[in-house]
């Protein structure tokens, strides 16, 4: 198995930060700081992953 591409490591990244940020609403009951921050993030590196993959750059 080869190593992890950036585009793939950043999209593993978000799903995590997507993840917590769900577990974390579901044990507070709201939406806390800590789960917004990481919705931020994890579309901050979605973002990144979609420029990292667009046709034109490469």
């Amino acid at each position: 198995m080869g190593l992890l591409t950036a585009s793939t490591a950043l999209s593993l990244v978000a799903v995590a930060m997507v993840l917590l940020a769900a577990l974390d609403v579901v044990r507070h009951d709201q939406m806390t700081t800590t789960a917004r921050v990481r919705l931020t993030v994890a579309l901050v590196f979605g973002l990144v992953v979609a420029w990292l993959q667009w046709p034109f750059l490469s």
